[in-house]
Parts: structure tokens; sequence; C-alpha cells
């Protein structure tokens, strides 16, 4: 996959359809640096011909007289088409489509864009775009983007060309840092986010990857996730997603034509693959710079300690904030440290030095010696106003610059991260630029200082998690019955009685259940399957139950379960005259923690199991999470542990322990049964109590659509 691209991040030649010997033109421009920069052959075309700084501008590929690897489409949206079927007909390799006004503006332009695209695909061409800022390759000397860039190593791949911008003429400058590669992708008609990712990830002269994403291509959630977690096991990636509000999507789709699809389902794509996200712009290059010049955190116990009492007050919140804890040192490390710093100074972990660095600027390096040796540290947060306060200061020979050196010394020694944040971050300190060189970031707010440091702890979590993405595979056999059935009825729903029975063929567990078509029958029901029951309606057309006054919970004695099967009946009479009525279903009433799950069918990622504590804390709270499948026990396990409500479910406040176990067991199961039935839409299962006893669903609604064409669930 990645050799693909070699044509668009390394090409030997390069062809401009849309030069122009007009200094005042984009066409001039780009052509103008290519042959100033570029080391091989460029070849201006415009139908017009002419020269351009000497050299002849071509007519057509055609006239050009040879394919180009490369070529950079800049012309109109009305000779867009012709211009790709040129370089196509005539072997260019890839196509960068400059040109915006496409699939993001209507109906007429998605349709040129698609008809770009297949011309070019027939012809093995591939497109970049359109509606995008460029490519540019610091190691092939390529600018692409009409922007000076900073060479260095960090590959950015980018949905939108202003994104770009702000990173390399704000937060690069400022971080001394700069791009090995970039491309903006826009609409990705063509080549999709994941190839590229395929592509940095191989790439020896990338050290990190960077995205910035507003929506994947349909049907793409599960390429992007393997390519995303293939790339995670050699180099971080770091991720911010646009698209987010109700607003932002609106924008987004506007932007690129791209769906920017449900936050909680890209979030859940992006812990999948084992790619840090972060939800600020600010974050993204602090994130990133940290990830690239720092070992992973072995565990959330950090040090905090520098110099300025309010700054140890908000670095410590924002450590809180960030889930780290500030265990305290031994004994004798305690000793060692404040032997050297002034007796007013705060003792402990956080601590403050107080000023300690006035008289000697090596306390820094001094306190790592202790510090870093305590074996339950991982790592340190220091903050200041490093080098910026008296910045001429020399102590016993040494000045800020050495004394950060030495600081940089000790970290190497025992190799933990040390993050700092500073006042003087911005400024062009020498010993700010020792310490970035010397593997320790430094930023000027310690909320994102901290920020990235969790980014070290996120990378190692998912690196000891180890994850395997599985195949998707369909059942082997016929759709069950019951489909078909469904697919008669307007809302394509199972009754409770067929989504009963092809749980229970997974293996699901359901409260023992009987379908009464009478009050005799109901009473007799209840008799055998032991009191209390629960009573409702089984009818196609009658959904949520409870809104026609066809449940009833809690019968204790057949009295009450004939008056309910003669109550259910004519309640639903009334409410809903012309329902379809196959009969009561007579349930035994089961108790213990409510849990919700459901499934949905995403667009982009496919089949999505969704997990949460039930009641209240649905409905009022949201605290769900989502799982993109199939999913592992293990990771199943890990969504339910990270629950706000968890505790509940382990014995919180004197409860009994929930079978956690068994409710892992019924969410794989539910998995399953999601991904080899991709005619399955979506489906609530609403409540699953579970208790010490294990755990049952109660309730469950499955709604089916046209046939699916899922792929597999892998080795258990």
């Amino acid at each position: 996959m990645a050799l693909l691209l070699d044509p668009l991040f390394s090409p030997k030649s390069v062809a401009v359809i849309g030069a122009s010997a007009n200094q005042d033109r984009t066409g001039y421009k780009f052509t103008h640096e290519l042959l100033m920069r570029f080391p091989g052959k460029v070849f201006p075309i415009n139908p017009k011909g002419g020269e351009v700084d000497g050299r002849p501008m071509y007519k057509s590929m055609a006239e050009a007289g040879e394919p180009a690897d490369l070529a950079l489409i800049l012309v109109n949206k009305k000779a867009a088409l012709a211009a790709v079927t040129d370089c196509a007909v005539h072997g260019v390799k890839v196509g960068v489509m400059y040109t915006a006004g496409f699939g993001e503006m209507g109906e007429e332009g998605a349709r040129i864009q698609q008809e770009m695209v297949r011309v070019a695909n027939e012809h093995g061409m591939r497109l970049v775009g359109p509606n995008c800022m460029g490519v540019f390759s610091h190691p092939a000397g390529l600018n692409l983007t009409g922007e000076e860039i900073p060479g260095g190593d960090i590959a950015l791949i980018s949905q939108s060309g202003n994104i770009g911008f702000s990173l390399w003429y704000d937060a690069a400058n400022y971080l001394h840092t700069g791009f090995s590669r970039f491309v903006g992708f826009g609409n990705q008609a063509d080549i999709a986010v994941h190839e590229y990712i395929d592509y940095c990830a191989d790439d020896p002269m990338s050290k990190i990857i960077v995205i910035y994403l507003e929506g994947l291509r349909p049907g793409s959630g599960l390429d992007f996730i393997r390519s995303a977690s293939a790339a995670a096991k050699k180099k971080p990636v770091v991720i911010l997603k646009g698209g987010r509000s109700t607003a932002g999507k609106r924008a987004a789709s506007s932007h690129t034509g791209s769906l920017a699809g449900n936050e909680a389902l890209y979030s859940a794509a992006f812990e999948k693959a084992g790619i840090v996200e972060v939800k600020r712009l600010d974050e993204l290059m602090p994130v990133a710079q940290t990830l690239m010049l720092c070992p992973p955190l072995k565990s959330g116990n950090i040090i905090v300690g520098g110099t300025g009492g309010g700054h140890m007050i908000v670095s410590t919140d924002a450590a809180e904030r960030e889930g780290f804890c500030m265990p305290p040192f031994s004994p004798e490390a305690e000793e060692k440290k404040e032997a050297l710093l002034y007796d007013f100074a705060p003792k402990g972990n956080p601590f403050e030095q107080a000023g300690t660095f006035i008289d000697n600027l090596d306390v820094w390096a001094q306190l790592g010696e202790v510090m870093l040796e305590e074996p339950q540290m991982d790592g340190w947060f220091t903050f200041g106003n490093i080098g910026g306060y008296l910045p001429d200061l020399v102590t016993n020979g040494v000045d800020w610059e050495a004394g950060m050196r030495h600081l940089v010394e000790v970290k190497n020694r025992f190799g933990k991260p040390v993050v700092a944040f500073s006042l003087c971050a911005r400024s062009d300190y020498p010993c700010e630029r020792v310490l970035r060189e010397g593997g320790i970031p430094v930023f000027d707010s310690p909320d994102i200082a901290m920020r990235a440091m969790r980014a070290l702890r996120e990378v190692q979590v998912y690196r000891d998690r180890n994850l395997e993405i599985w195949e998707r595979v369909i059942r082997t056999g016929a759709e069950p019955a019951c489909f078909a059935e469904a697919r008669t009825r307007e809302s394509r729903n199972l009754t409770e009685p067929e989504a009963y029975g092809l749980m229970e063929s997974y293996g699901i567990p359901t409260a023992p259940y009987t379908l009464a078509k009478s009050a005799e029958e109901a009473a007799s029901a209840a008799e055998k399957l032991g009191y209390p029951v629960v009573m409702k309606v089984v009818s196609p057309q009658i959904i949520h139950k409870s809104d026609y006054g066809a449940v009833r919970v809690g019968l204790q004695n057949a009295a009450a379960a004939r008056e309910a099967y003669d109550a259910i009946l004519a309640s639903c009479r009334e409410k809903a005259p012309g329902a379809e009525v196959h009969g009561v279903l007579v349930t035994r009433m089961v108790s213990g923690q409510e849990i919700i799950a459901g499934l949905v069918h995403d667009r982009q990622f496919g089949p999505t199991l969704m997990v949460g504590l039930g009641g209240v804390f649905v409905e009022i709270l949201k605290d769900v999470n989502f799982c993109i499948l199939p999913g592992t026990r293990k990771e199943l396990r890990g969504k339910i542990e990270s629950l706000k409500g968890y505790p509940l479910l382990n014995g919180a406040r004197g409860r009994e322990k929930a079978d956690v176990d068994a409710l892992v067991e019924l969410l794989y199961n539910l998995g399953r049964l999601a991904v080899e039935n991709p005619e399955i839409q979506e489906m609530d299962i609403n409540p699953i109590f579970v208790s010490a006893e294990g755990a049952v669903a109660a309730d469950a609604r499955i709604i089916v659509d046209g046939r699916g064409s899922c792929r597999g669930i892998g080795p258990q």
C-alpha cells in the first residue's frame, strides 16, 4: 500500500497543469517554486504554450512526451475533468486536485468529482483531493502548497489546509520543530485517509503521525482502525477530530462533503486503534512533540515540583484532572530533597522550590537525582519561569543553560520522562532550546503541558493492551426466518419472542417467558414461571409498550395475571385500534443492577455496540461507552469498567458484587450476533439485569434493514 503513494511523496517528475508566465497567478508561483527547488523534472502545462522562467510550457501531457509521476492540477472546475483525463491517459501516476467546488458544493459538483475519480482509476492514476491544500515532502524537496513549511520529523495528514497553516506557522515555530511530509487530502474522493497513514507508518523520515480529520468515507471505518492500529505499533499517532458539535458537523459537511459522524463513535474508534486523541487544536502539536521526545509513562505516578507557589497549585489541579497520582517520597528521599531547598519550602509531593534556584541553578538537576531515583515515581512535571527570571544569573559557575543541560543529563540517566511548563516557553532563551533538544518538552500552559504528559501514559496503556483488530465474518447459512417476516412490517422490527429466540441462539440469557393468547393461558404461565411476573403485549406495531398501557409488572398471583391480560388488551384496543396483537408475553421478573446495551450499524464504522448503566444513568448522565465491533472480551470489560457508575457493579457502599464476567460474555455474544447478521440495523436490550447470579436480558427490540455485507469476527 505504501509503495502506491511513492509517486506522491517521492516523485521523480512533476507536471503543473495550469502553469502560467504571469507572476500574479497561482500557476506561476507553483511552477517557479518547483523550478527553483525541486531536484527532479518539471513539466509546465498550459494549453496556450509559451514560456515560464525561460522554460517551455507544453500544451498538454501528450506534448510533454513522457509521463510524470505527479501532477498538480490548478485549472478551474470546468476544465478539471479534461485535465484529469489528459493526465490519466498519458501515464501520470498521482494527481493532486487543488481546485475546490466539487463534492462539498452539491450534486453537480459531486457528479464531476465521481467522474474524475472514475477516469483516473480506469487508467491506473490515483487522485488527491479535490478541494485540498496540496502536498509537501521535505526529503524529496517537494512543496506543492504555496507556503513555507519548516522541515522536521512530523508527518501531518490534514483534511484542512488552514489547520496546516496554523500548525506550521505558529506551533512549529514556537516549538522549534517541523514536518517530514504533509498532505491536505480535502474531499478524499479517491485516496482515503487510511492510505496516507499506511505510507507514513512505513516512512523512516517520519517519527510521528499527526492527523486532522473531519470525517471518513462511508464504509471505511474499519480500514481506518486497522491502518491506524498498525501505525501506532510502530510510532505514535495523534488525532484531532473536527465537526463534533451540531454546527461543526454542518460546517464539516459543507467544507469537505464528508460525514462528521457521531463523536462517541469516532472516539471509540480512536481508542480501539490505540491512537491519542486531543480535543483542542492548541494541544495537537504539544502532544505530538512530547510523544516524539519522551519515553512512555509506565504508570500514572508522577512528581509535580518546580518554582512558584501559584504554579504548583494550578499544575497540581491539572495533574488531578488528567488522572495522575502524586505519591509521597520515601523518608530518605524527602530528607535529601529538603536539604536542597530553603527551610520554608513546601514539603512532600507536590512541592515548590520557593526560589532556591536563585542561589543554586543546579537545583533542578540535583532534585532530579533524588526524585527520579524513587522507584514509585515514573515521571516529573516541573514548572517555573525557566530562564526568564534573572536571565543573566550565574551560581557557582553555572548559568541557566548549563543548569538545564545538567538536568537533561540526569533525565537521560534515569530514562524517565520530564515535561516542563515555563512562562518563557515561547521565548528564544538558550535554556529552553537545550531542554527540547535534550528530550524535555517545554510549554507555556500548565494545562497543555499536563495534557501532553497524559499522552505519554495513554501510549503506554495502548502498548500494554496490544489489542488485535479482528476481521468481520458473517454467518455461513441462510438468514433467520424472522428477518423476512420483519421486513413485511412498516417498522421492520422483530416481535419480542422473535428477538428472544434469536438472542438465545447466540447464548444470550433471557428471562424465562411464555407467550399467552388468553387470560387463562397467562395465569397458567405465571404459575409455571413463578411469581412475581411481568406481562407485556406482543404486537409488531406497538414498540414502546408502556406508552400504550401495555406493560404490567410485579404480578403476584393468577388472578392478577388474568386481570393484567384483559387490561393490556383493552388498553391496546383503545390506544392502538389497528394494531395486530399476537398475545401477551409472560416473563419471570428478575432483578439486579440495570444495564442498557444497544447496537447500531454506523455508516462509517459498521456494527457498533453501546453499553451503559440503565435508568437515570443513561437518561440523565449519559453514562455510556461504545465499542466498534468485533470486540474482544478484554476490550468489552474495559468498556464496562470505565463507566462512571461501574462501582455500583463492583460492590460499592455495601452492595453485592455483580457477576461482571457474565455481563462481558453476554456483550461478547451480542457482538457476535450483530457482526454475523448485518441485516440488523438497530438493537436495544433495556434492561439487562446483572446480579451475583449472572446477567439476563429482560427486554429487547431489533430492527432489520436491507441485507448487509459485513465480514467477520476473529479468534476468541
